[in-house]
């Protein structure tokens, strides 16, 4: 893992230069719509979820249309159906509240829509272990500009050496939780103790912070590690070159599954 590794949205600025030239019209030509499949599992009752939306094309100025009525089925590998039912007030959301991610439990998707099916399956690694939370007190040359010197989060972990384990990382200050995105692997410390800061989000005295550490599989950490050089163009599932990796099956089918296990522990700066 690359310590304090974070990755954001980057948003790209195109300067324009006028001059005495004729402009010249360039046709886009138009992707083929696809279907989207967004899915998380996770280890909290209640707290899962299957979104299918359709892409939109380069000229589309709407949001993504979602897709209702579509059949959608998770099968556990110990022989567990869960039948995820569309959300009344929200189209295009599927739900089965009752099912909690189990570890070392492998989970297989089956989305049926008018026919056309899309799978994907998504392995539970075993639920990691936030040891502790600690800040230190750094300036940054921001205390200028924000008017007291920040304080640097650093959570601190032990990684399991027996497998290949992949990280995502939430923190969320005073119960508001960041828009960046922290991911992280084992490749520089496997099976070590070992710390990372979250160095975008900067905290001061008293501030209330609650880290929420993921262990998902490689799949969802190539998807999350490729969103970016997707999203510079207006979102991941636009109709441009460059979608996200994907680990959805079937015809013109793009997206991710993953079965996720959560350790979670808060702190309070200062204290």
């Amino acid at each position: 893992m690359r310590r304090g590794f974070k990755y954001g949205l980057f948003i790209g600025f195109v300067s324009l230069f006028y001059a005495c030239e004729k402009v010249i019209d360039i046709p886009l030509n138009d992707a083929e719509v696809q279907t989207v499949i967004e899915g998380v599992l996770n280890d909290a009752e209640g707290n899962n979820y299957i979104l299918l939306s359709k892409t939109t094309t380069v000229y589309a100025q709407s949001d993504f249309p979602t897709i209702s009525g579509a059949s959608v089925v998770v099968t556990d590998s110990h022989g567990s159906t869960f039948v995820f039912e569309e959300v009344d007030t929200v189209p295009g959301r599927y739900t089965a509240p009752e099912l909690t991610v189990q570890p070392e439990t492998t989970y297989m998707l089956e989305v049926n829509i008018d026919g056309a099916v899309f799978t994907a399956e998504s392995y539970a690694h075993k639920t990691p272990k936030i040891d502790s939370i600690t800040t230190v007190q750094q300036d940054f040359g921001f205390s200028e500009f924000l008017g007291y010197i920040p304080h640097t989060v650093y959570f601190h972990s032990f990684d399991d050496g027996a497998v290949k384990n992949f990280y995502r990382f939430k923190i969320s200050v005073n119960n508001r939780e960041s828009s960046l995105l922290y991911i992280g692997n084992d490749e520089f410390i496997n099976g070590q103790y070992f710390s990372a800061p979250f160095l975008g989000d900067l905290t001061t005295e008293d501030d209330s912070v609650e880290i929420v550490m993921h262990a998902c599989d490689q799949a969802y950490y190539d998807y999350l590690f490729s969103f970016s050089n997707a999203s510079g163009g207006g979102g991941p599932f636009t109709a441009a070159p460059g979608n996200p990796v994907s680990n959805i099956q079937g015809e013109k089918g793009i997206g991710y599954f993953t079965a996720l296990t959560t350790d979670t522990l808060t702190h309070v700066v200062g204290q």
